[in-house]
């Protein structure tokens, strides 16, 4: 397990690499479409273990647990919330086994696939308590750093966040996904997630899937801006495309280490690769990006901005209506 200081030092020594895609390497290896991929990888251990060893060899610093869906409610889905400390115990212990002492071991977590009220019938409370138990489950399982990643939802990612604090202090990594419009699915831009979530403490934040590398700089550059802790991006290997009833990532590893380099410049000090990006796409990406020096990182910036001064033009020709404490986001 790390400190938090020592993942701030680790980070300073620059570009830090994670792993590529998990899922859509693993269906290349057998894993069937609507499966518990949780339950297969226990049933397939190899498989896992071995993508993680060339992850690693390829240049990858930190490897995610296969726990994505790990948590009580998407477990329900297959009848196997019961099993959940065994089910993250094991996967943590399989990625442990894999990387040795060469690489740290991200506990992972994502959404529930519930919403909350109002929009639907999960409390704030609850959803806090369900991140709680998968959260303690990995730390007991001995992974070294969190990941919250391919979060649609400000309020979910809060959610997971307070839990894991809650029950550990070790780093805490956070990455959202933006539609095409620049916003999550449920309507919150880059500059603010950064805002909100580094104030809640996380260690490092950004974004992951939904685009490839070329699609994700603005994002970072909206995020640098207000960053007062290290930028992650793990683009995907550009957009899916259905070709012979399969899917398949036309980015090359070559195009993709190209456009990686942009998301350095831009501000990422932290990068990966999401779905469709093969071992192959990060050897290109270690290759293209271990000599650059990331952006700074600085507590200064966090001054500067609180120093800004916005001027508002008010008119009062038009209608005036009191908009209240339905829209206070706290």
């Amino acid at each position: 397990m790390m400190t938090r200081d020592e993942f701030r030092q680790l980070l300073e020594q620059g570009a830090f690499i994670l792993d590529g895609a998990t899922g859509t390497n693993l269906q290349k290896a057998g894993m069937p479409v609507g499966v518990c991929p949780e339950l297969w990888i226990m049933e397939h251990p190899q498989a896992i273990q071995d993508l993680q060893r060339q992850f690693v060899e390829a240049g990858s610093r930190l490897v995610y647990a296969p726990t994505f869906t790990g948590n009580r409610i998407k477990l329900a889905e297959y009848g196997l919330e019961d099993r959940l400390i065994e089910i993250n115990t094991r996967l943590v212990q399989l990625s442990k086994e894999a990387v040795g002492d060469k690489a740290l071991v991200a506990g992972d977590m994502t959404m529930t696939g519930q919403q909350l009220y109002p929009m639907g019938t999960l409390t704030f409370e609850e959803l806090v308590d369900v991140y709680k138990e998968q959260a303690r489950a990995l730390y007991e399982a001995g992974c070294d750093v969190f990941i919250v990643e391919t979060m649609m939802s400000l309020q979910e990612t809060r959610a997971a966040v307070l839990a894991i604090r809650e029950v550990c202090d070790l780093p805490v990594m956070a990455t959202l996904t933006f539609e095409a419009d620049g916003r999550t699915l449920y309507g919150t831009p880059p500059e603010a997630a950064v805002v909100v979530l580094q104030e809640l403490g996380v260690d490092a934040i950004g974004t992951n899937c939904s685009t490839g590398p070329l699609d994700m700089v603005e994002r970072i550059r909206a995020m640098y801006r207000y960053a007062t802790v290290p930028l992650i991006a793990k683009p995907n290997a550009g957009l899916p495309e259905i070709v012979d009833g399969k899917t398949v990532y036309q980015t090359t590893p070559e195009e993709f280490a190209r456009d990686a380099r942009l998301l350095v410049e831009a501000g990422a000090r932290i990068i990966g690769g999401c779905c469709g990006t093969t071992v192959d796409h990060i050897r290109a990406l270690h290759d293209a990006v271990r000599d650059m020096r990331p952006q700074p990182v600085s507590a200064v910036k966090k001054r500067a901005l609180a120093s800004e001064r916005s001027v508002v033009e008010i008119t009062l020709d038009g209608p005036f209506q009191v908009i209240g404490e339905r829209i206070n986001p706290t």
